[in-house]
């Protein structure tokens, strides 16, 4: 009984090996799948400010544009930052930011003196076009320095 219990057990293993390699080889793919979740609460596209080498005294503005894509709707903050560094060396630094969409158009501005650090506003899910200008005045006695960072940041509340 034994010997015909293990050639009964052998003879399944060879078929159960048989059967997975003729599926294998005779097996086509029917599906396939990809895909991206994105969780971020917006999509912003970085700008630059190149103001060139400035003198002490003096006194411009300039202004781009780009945009961002709200993907979750909610209140955003707009905030400065490293203003100890900015404040140090700018008399006027005014940043206005005007953002618009299909649905929504405001204009907020940022910065010294007379406007605030940071603003909160509400923007629901979309893309929405910005247009950004600087207008700023070097003091007159400002020291020698070089500045390369982010001026302007947004995040979710």
């Amino acid at each position: 009984m034994k010997s015909s219990t293990l050639v009964a057990a052998v003879v399944g293993i060879l078929v159960a090996v048989a059967g997975l390699i003729v599926y294998s080889l005779v097996s086509y793919n029917l599906v396939n799948m990809n895909f991206t979740i994105q969780s971020n609460q917006a999509i912003v596209n970085t700008i630059n400010l190149n103001l060139g080498t400035l003198s002490a005294g003096t006194s411009g503005s300039t202004s781009t544009s780009t945009t961002i894509t709200i993907n979750k709707g909610g209140e955003y903050i707009f905030y400065l930052a490293n203003t100890q560094e900015l404040q140090g060396e700018f008399s006027t630094f005014l940043i206005t930011i005007s953002y618009l969409n299909s649905t929504q158009s405001t204009t907020i501005t940022l910065g010294w003196p007379n406007a605030g650090y940071n603003d909160t506003v509400y923007l629901a899910p979309g893309t929405y076009n910005l247009n950004i200008e600087l207008q700023y005045t070097v003091y007159s006695n400002a020291t020698s320095m070089t500045f390369n960072g982010t001026v302007v940041k947004i995040g979710y509340v």
